[in-house]
């Protein structure tokens, strides 16, 4: 297994401010600030993208200082993640609903599971993707399913979703290499939950931890501080 893309000491205090406490995380956040133009960073940079409503609610609920030119572009972060939340559970619930009718087994993964899960509020985890562990022989009936209930595709995963143009990918093993074993241990340990309002499954924490690992060698420059946040609230919850 490859090593994880491991943040840069820029990146770590980005990510204090996201999710230490008041005192760490504002110490954090006005040293980050000072090694140059703030809003310039976050727009260019693809790292901080998906954490800038995570980064928000948290200097907000800790009481933070934040210059004035960041003030609107922080609260509109929010404003926008909430409302692409608000779609993606949509999204999210035709899924689980069209494999539950067609008694289809699931397993949430990522940040459909981690957001209701861990995070202080749901729509604070950014996701691109509805990612869905199935068995290896569902493969095929859960993606004619998912045709059959008006997504779009060639046959193959990823499923785009009507308009909204969220990717739905199906996997048959948590991570990369996981062989037969491990993905029947991931399937027992598995626990019910609801998400998006519905009944499911997700993985256990301590399964969900190891997935985040295991993936994290193979994060893109925009996913890859998002799995250390992911890693953290697992084990330091809110």
């Amino acid at each position: 297994m490859s090593s994880p893309r491991l943040p840069s000491s820029q990146e770590i205090l980005f990510l204090r401010a996201c999710l230490l406490s008041r005192e760490q995380g504002g110490r954090a956040w006005a040293e980050w600030c000072a090694a140059g133009d703030v809003r310039m960073q976050v727009r260019t940079e693809h790292a901080y993208k998906p954490l800038l409503p995570l980064l928000a609610e948290a200097l907000q609920r800790h009481g933070v200082e934040v210059e004035a030119t960041m003030r609107p572009f922080l609260r509109a972060a929010l404003i926008r993640e909430e409302a692409r939340y608000a779609e993606y559970c949509r999204v999210l619930r035709r899924v689980l609903d069209a494999l539950r009718l067609a008694a289809v087994r699931v397993v949430i993964l990522k940040g459909a599971a981690l957001a209701q899960a861990v995070y202080p509020l749901p729509f604070l985890r950014h996701s691109h993707d509805i990612d869905l562990m199935v068995a290896e022989a569902d493969v095929v009936r859960a993606t004619r399913v998912l045709l059959a209930a008006g997504f779009t595709g060639d046959g193959h995963t990823p499923i785009v979703a009507d308009a909204s143009r969220l990717r739905v990918q199906l996997h048959t093993r948590p991570f990369a290499g996981a062989g037969a074993d491990v993905v029947e241990a991931f399937w027992q340990r598995s626990e019910a939950t609801e998400v998006a309002g519905i009944a499911a499954r997700a993985l256990s924490p301590l399964d969900a931890l190891t997935q985040i690992v295991a993936q994290s060698a193979v994060a893109s420059a925009s996913r890859r501080l998002v799995w250390v946040c992911d890693a953290w609230l697992l084990i330091e919850p809110q």
